[in-house]
């Protein structure tokens, strides 16, 4: 298995956070509260880097009749105030 996913996202501008401000416990950022949103103007082409951990969580949490809260401790990370 390989220790690094990368993945290639298209953003629409958002007006707020485009994920709530997390924290991943065990994984990339670890211990670091966090977020990630694109402000400008225009469409935005991002390439990201992550865990097969933290793409598992992506991924989840956007699956159909996802629980949030139970998907963010199943993936050792926490949704931050």
């Amino acid at each position: 298995m390989a220790d690094f996913v990368i993945r290639e996202w298209d953003l629409a501008p958002y007006p707020g956070d485009q994920a709530p401000r997390h924290v991943h416990h065990g994984s990339d950022d670890a211990g670091t509260i966090h977020t990630f949103a694109n402000r400008g103007p225009g469409q935005a082409r991002i390439l990201v880097v992550m865990t097969p951990e933290i793409d598992a969580l992506i991924t989840a949490l956007h699956g159909e009749g996802a629980d949030p809260a139970a998907i963010w401790a199943r993936y050792n990370a926490t949704v931050v105030s």
